[in-house]
C-alpha cells in the first residue's frame, strides 16, 4: 500500500531549530545532501541521514536522527585525521565548482547540460555546507588550548591569528572595497566618478545580494545608499583598523595543537569559501535564465530545480496562480533518501497543525558563544531577511536566524549581533571579527524569545544576553 506524505510524515517526531528563507530550489537540493547515498562526507563522521521536513520557512528535523547528528558531529570534531579527509573531499567539490562557473561566465544560453552540471556541482556544495563543525570547533579549541596554558584571552587571539591566515572570501573584499569608495568620495566629492564606479561595484558584486526567496540582486542605488551612509556613520574603517592591530603578535603552540589549527581552520575557509561558489554559481545560472525566458530573480526562487531544469528544457513556466499558492502551503520532505512535495492546503493544515512549534518562556538570561569580544546595549531588532534590513538602525541589537551577505550593511548599523545558529566559522562570526562588533552565536533561541524593542545588554566576553 503506497502511504501519503501526510502519513509518511507524521511517522516521525520532529523538532523545529530554525526558520529559513532559502529559495524552493536550494530547499530542494539541500534535501538530496542531507542522504549518505548522496553525501559522502555524511558516511564519513558516521551519519546516515537526517529526515528533514520543510513547512514554508520552517524546518524540522527527526528527534532520534538529530541526536545522532550531534554526537557524530561532537565526535568528529576532536579527529584531526578525519577533518583532514572532509577537507580533501570538500577542495574536490570546491574546485569542480569553479571550473563549471568559468563556463557559465562565458556561456550566452543555458542548456540542459549545463542545467544538469550546476545540480551535481550545487548538490556537492550542500554537501560542504552540512558536514561543516563550526559550532563544535570552538569549544575543542578553548579545551586543546587551555590544556596547553593559555588564558582565554590568549586563546581568542589565537583564533583571530588563525582567521587572518584564511584567504578574504567575497564579501569581506566588497566591504572592504566599499569603504575605499566611500573615503575617496568623501574627499573628492566627485558625484559623476561615484556612479561610475558604483555601477561598477554592482556588476562586480550584485551576486552576492540575491540569497533569499522572493528578491532580486541589490541595485546601484542601493550600494549608492550604503556609501553615503558609511559616510555618514564613519564607523566602520576605525573599526576594521583598530581589529586588525589586536591580532599582530605569536603564540608558542605544541605540534599537535598547531596541526589542529591549521586543520580546522582550512575547514572553515573551505565552507565559507563554497558559499561564496554557490552564491556566485546560482546567480550566474539564474542570470541566464532571466535573459533567456524572461523569468525574474523573485518568480525563479519559487520553482524547485526540477521545475527550472523542465523550464530550459522545454520553455514551460509555471502559472502565476501555481506560484501564489505555494506561497502559502509548501511540504517538502526527505525520507529514506526519498524527496516528496506538497503545495496542497489540506495536506498543509493537517501536517501543520500536528506539528506543534517551539513555545519557550522568555528567560531573563541568553547564552551562545562568543564570536567577537565586547560589550553593547541598545534595542533589538530581528532580522530575518532583506526585507527587515531598514528598520536596524545605528546602535541596535541585531538579532537574527542566521546571517548572509546581504544583510551586512543592517550588520554594520548595529552594536552588537546575535545569532541562533551557527559557531565560529559563521557569516555572522566573520564580519564581527572583521568589523570589530560584538557577536555571540549559537543561542538557539534569541529570535523566538526576542521581540522587536526589547531593551538588552550584550556580553559578548561571556557570550551572555540580559534582557533589561
Amino acid at each position: 500500500m503506497r502511504h501519503s506524505i501526510k502519513d509518511d510524515i507524521l511517522k516521525y517526531k520532529w523538532v523545529e531549530p530554525q526558520e529559513l528563507l532559502d529559495k524552493w530550489y536550494d530547499s530542494q537540493l539541500s534535501l538530496f545532501a542531507l542522504h549518505s547515498t548522496n553525501n559522502p562526507l555524511l558516511e564519513l563522521i558516521g551519519q546516515r541521514e537526517l529526515k528533514s521536513l520543510c513547512l514554508n520557512f520552517k524546518w524540522y528535523y527527526d528527534t532520534e536522527d538529530l541526536k545522532v547528528w550531534y554526537k557524530n558531529k561532537e565526535k568528529a570534531v576532536k579527529n584531526t585525521a578525519l577533518i583532514n579527509e572532509l577537507n580533501i573531499k570538500s577542495r574536490e567539490y570546491t574546485q569542480e565548482a569553479i571550473k563549471l562557473i568559468r563556463k557559465l561566465e562565458k556561456a550566452k544560453m543555458i542548456d540542459i547540460d549545463l542545467m544538469g552540471q550546476a545540480r551535481k556541482v550545487l548538490i556537492n556544495l550542500w554537501n560542504i555546507f552540512m558536514i561543516d563543525l563550526g559550532k563544535y570547533i570552538a569549544k575543542e579549541i578553548d579545551l586543546r588550548l587551555s590544556k596547553q596554558g593559555f588564558s582565554k584571552n590568549q586563546i581568542s587571539q589565537i583564533k583571530n591569528l588563525y582567521f587572518e591566515k584564511n584567504p578574504k572570501l567575497a564579501f569581506q573584499k566588497g566591504a572592504k572595497e566599499l569603504v575605499l569608495i566611500a573615503n575617496k568620495y568623501k574627499k573628492t566629492k566627485d558625484k559623476d566618478w561615484l556612479e561610475k564606479t558604483v555601477g561598477l561595484y554592482r556588476d562586480k558584486y550584485a551576486w552576492l545580494s540575491v540569497n533569499e526567496i522572493d528578491t532580486e540582486p541589490f541595485t546601484a542605488q542601493d550600494y549608492l545608499k550604503e556609501v553615503l551612509e558609511l559616510i555618514k556613520t564613519d564607523r566602520l574603517t576605525k573599526k576594521m583598523k583598530s581589529t586588525a592591530k589586536k591580532t599582530r603578535v605569536t603564540f608558542s603552540l605544541n605540534p599537535e595543537n598547531k596541526k589542529y589549527l591549521e586543520t580546522v581552520y582550512q575547514h572553515i575557509y573551505l565552507d565559507n569559501y563554497a558559499a561564496d561558489l554557490y552564491a556566485r554559481l546560482n546567480y550566474l545560472a539564474q542570470e541566464l535564465i532571466r535573459q533567456q525566458y524572461e523569468l525574474s530573480f523573485k518568480d525563479q526562487s519559487w520553482y524547485s530545480f526540477d521545475e527550472l531544469q523542465n523550464l530550459v528544457k522545454t520553455g514551460t513556466k509555471l502559472l502565476s496562480q501555481d506560484i501564489e499558492k505555494r506561497k502559502k502551503h509548501r511540504v517538502m520532505v526527505q525520507i529514506n533518501n526519498k524527496i516528496k512535495v506538497s503545495y496542497d492546503r489540506k495536506i498543509f493544515d493537517n501536517i501543520s497543525g500536528k506539528i506543534s512549534s517551539r513555545s519557550i518562556k522568555k528567560p531573563s538570561l541568553i547564552k551562545g558563544q562568543t564570536a567577537c569580544m565586547g560589550y553593547a546595549k541598545g534595542i533589538v531588532k530581528i532580522v530575518l531577511g532583506v526585507k527587515d534590513i531598514d528598520k536596524v538602525k545605528e546602535g541596535d541589537i541585531l538579532v537574527a536566524q542566521t546571517t548572509r551577505p546581504d544583510l551586512v550593511i543592517a550588520m554594520r548599523r548595529s552594536a552588537a549581533i546575535v545569532t541562533d545558529s551557527g559557531g565560529i566559522t559563521s557569516h555572522a562570526a566573520i564580519v564581527s571579527r572583521e568589523f570589530g562588533i560584538p557577536c555571540i552565536v549559537g543561542t538557539n533561541i534569541a529570535t523566538i524569545v526576542l521581540k522587536d524593542g526589547d531593551l538588552v545588554k550584550v556580553d559578548a566576553n561571556r557570550g551572555i544576553i540580559r534582557i533589561m
